[in-house]
């Protein structure tokens, strides 16, 4: 089980809902399972309610390179690219607003060096936040930039 606090919404420059939006710590229940037949996506849950809340899943034969986030009725919100250059040390993902077909300009990108646990991640709009993990302690904190100025979004796995 998987729980989430929200300290401060980030500013993305997006304006596409989210199906349900938390200002307060929430428990969600992430389901490593596709509703897709043989998918590899995520279902998530909100615990109080049993409500689904999003899903990310893939249509292509390769679940590495393509996923979407989709909303409670299975509309899609965004879609996520990976791209990694052979022999390069470094991982990039964009994101899409909605089900792209033709690569336009993304309106988040993230870049990540190999064996590093953080990321960073920038917007359109210019906000600029790092990402950090730790699979041993099971946590994940996402700080806007420059680091330790905020924390604006946390999620701690319960095993």
């Amino acid at each position: 089980m998987r729980r989430t606090r929200v300290h401060e919404e980030p500013k993305l420059a997006s304006d596409v809902p989210i199906s349900k939006g938390f200002s307060t710590a929430n428990k969600l229940t992430i389901w490593q399972k596709s509703l897709l037949f043989n998918g590899r996506g995520y279902t998530v849950y909100d615990n109080s309610t049993g409500e689904l809340i999003f899903r990310v899943d893939n249509y292509a034969s390769d679940w590495r390179v393509e996923m979407f986030l989709m909303d409670s009725t299975g509309n899609v919100l965004f879609t996520i690219k990976r791209s990694r250059k052979k022999l390069s040390f470094l991982e990039r993902w964009e994101v899409f607003r909605g089900e792209v077909k033709d690569q336009g300009k993304p309106f988040i990108k993230a870049t990540k060096a190999f064996g590093v646990a953080s990321c960073k991640v920038s917007s359109a709009a210019g906000d600029e936040y790092e990402m950090r993990w730790s699979a041993q302690e099971g946590w994940s904190r996402i700080y806007q930039m420059p680091v330790g100025t905020l924390l604006v979004a946390e999620v701690i796995i319960n095993l």
